[in-house]
């Protein structure tokens, strides 16, 4: 009984928390783990204890806070154009238009916090959770479904982009409830006063959320699981096809530059990992973006449509088929330096625990 009373303290005092101290909170921890992974990884040449545990959560730290923590903003700007619509039917009275004018927008009218912090929480937890699957099991799946030979060791682009949709869409499936949260706290975001948004799509109304953390406990708690999983299609639609194309094209840009020797793209290093981050990131944007359209306006709205295919019907019917690739520059403005940015550092964290290259 006490061991329970003190528990529901610290998880009380953990909701309660600030967006940025629940961000203090979750980065200290994680980064605690990654530092024991570093210390206990093992002598050169020898397979460290936890092989597949450092696969995963190696892939989920380096996702979550060297890219989705730095790049958070450009994800903000996203969501409120595609939930603008919800808000304001009218395409003559929507502000958020373009990605710079929404950055500018928000930067000016919210400022920085609202512009960076806004859902930063769900995010990084959502990727230690959803990357640790999409991208750390990876290589796992691949040697486990098509072992490579002597003769042989490159299993070919489409068995590569088959292994990425597995993962991928196994792991935002998974992982949706903390999506929802995420989505919605960013589509709601805004400076506050007197507990309520005097800013953004949500101006007059009420937070949902104090924190990351309580957002995720209530919509568990209030809404129940069903209603954690809403949109669980699209997520996992979008997450199968951007993780499909993107782990395939990373793979598969390192296996053709060494191949064929490409000077200092020719071996692994620095060049190699960037360059075939940024392919990466081109082929993540652009086969996700219709999803990701609907799923945002799906998640921030859910009882607004029948179904997650309603979503999309009404989207193309109001605005055009062009409109499942709005938000597409500020995807790519995202995805593109968030790739370049955490695979090289996501190599390099491997070797640090003891692993080797990725996908090599």
């Amino acid at each position: 009984r006490p061991l329970t009373a003190t528990c529901i303290g610290k998880m009380a005092f953990l909701l309660a928390m600030s967006e940025a101290q629940s961000l203090g909170v979750l980065f200290g921890g994680s980064t605690a783990v990654l530092g024991w992974l570093a210390a206990t990884k093992g002598e050169p040449d020898t397979i460290p204890q936890y092989k597949g545990f450092r696969e995963l959560y190696s892939s989920g730290y380096c996702t979550a806070f060297c890219g989705t923590m730095l790049m958070n903003w450009t994800d903000v700007c996203k969501v409120r154009m595609q939930a603008e619509s919800l808000k304001v039917p009218d395409p003559s009275l929507r502000q958020y238009t373009t990605f710079t004018r929404s950055l500018t927008t928000i930067a000016r009218k919210e400022g920085l916090w609202v512009l960076w912090g806004s859902g930063i929480v769900s995010a990084c937890y959502r990727d230690l959770f959803y990357s640790s699957i999409r991208y750390g099991a990876y290589p796992i799946v691949k040697s486990a479904l098509f072992p490579a030979d002597a003769h042989n060791t490159d299993i070919g682009v489409t068995r590569k982009w088959l292994c990425g949709v597995l993962t991928g869409g196994f792991g935002a499936a998974l992982a949706n409830p903390s999506d929802v949260v995420m989505v919605r706290m960013k589509a709601e975001s805004g400076l506050t006063s007197d507990g309520r948004f005097t800013t953004g799509l949500y101006k007059g109304e009420r937070p949902r959320y104090t924190n990351g953390f309580e957002g995720l406990f209530r919509l568990l708690r209030d809404e129940g699981v069903r209603a954690s999983y809403a949109g669980t299609s699209a997520t996992a639609i979008r997450a199968a096809l951007g993780t499909g194309a993107q782990v395939a094209a990373y793979d598969h840009t390192k296996h053709l530059c060494k191949k064929h020797q490409l000077g200092i793209l020719g071996k692994e290093g620095v060049p190699l990992h960037v360059f075939s981050a940024f392919i990466a990131g081109i082929a993540f944007t652009t086969c996700a973006a219709p999803a990701d359209v609907v799923k945002s306006r799906y998640m921030a709205e859910p009882t607004r449509f029948k179904s997650v295919l309603d979503c999309g019907v009404q989207l193309v019917r109001q605005d055009g088929f062009r409109a499942l690739f709005r938000g597409w520059t500020p995807g790519a403005a995202r995805i593109c330096p968030l790739f370049m940015i955490m695979t090289p550092l996501l190599e390099q964290c491997r070797k640090a625990i003891g692993l080797g290259w990725f996908a090599a």
